[in-house]
């Protein structure tokens, strides 16, 4: 698994826009809207099914959240990449491994997990954190977004491999024009 994570970044990274790779400072804020915002779109996907009303009468749409975890993964190789890291090298983290039942709450709670985490993470990218010190962040949000995964019965190689036949095609699509 460690391989396919670093391959992951190799490939997530060759897609970032010439532009945005050039600036770092530019860069830095591209991550950080953008992990915040993927990580939303995850957490918007679970609050929808689960919070029926207004307005919002939908299922929970595991493929859906596949395609946003893939997002966010995405966002977190990008950070690894401008902080000198590899991605599949994670830190080992001292936290209680959830046990992953497959319930709403489990579910509502890594949701709020992976946003809170993801704040944490990009208030430290933006405070100039040690690399260290975001690689042992980095590593609980994987953690956080594995358990997410096995509670929707979705493997962390379907989310990359989703994930990288799009931006793939979008980062062709872009280069054609």
């Amino acid at each position: 698994m460690k391989e396919k994570f670093n391959e992951y970044q190799m490939i997530a990274t060759r897609t970032l826009n010439e532009t945005i790779r050039k600036s770092r400072r530019e860069r830095v804020k591209y991550i950080c809207l953008g992990l915040l915002e993927e990580t939303g779109e995850v957490v918007a996907e679970i609050r929808k099914a689960y919070y029926k009303g207004n307005f919002h009468e939908k299922t929970l749409d595991k493929n859906s959240i596949k395609k946003e975890l893939g997002d966010v993964l995405w966002y977190l190789a990008l950070v690894c990449n401008d902080q000198g890291l590899k991605l599949g090298e994670k830190y080992q983290v001292d936290r209680k491994k959830m046990a992953v039942e497959k319930s709403r709450e489990n579910t509502i709670e890594v949701a709020l997990e992976l946003g809170q985490q993801n704040g944490k993470l990009v208030e430290m990218i933006r405070s100039g954190q040690k690399s260290k010190e975001i690689h042992k962040e980095i590593g609980i949000q994987i953690e956080n977004m594995e358990d997410l995964a096995n509670i929707l019965q979705i493997s962390m190689e379907d989310i990359m491999e989703e994930n990288i036949k799009k931006v793939t095609k979008r980062y062709e699509d872009t280069k054609e024009r």
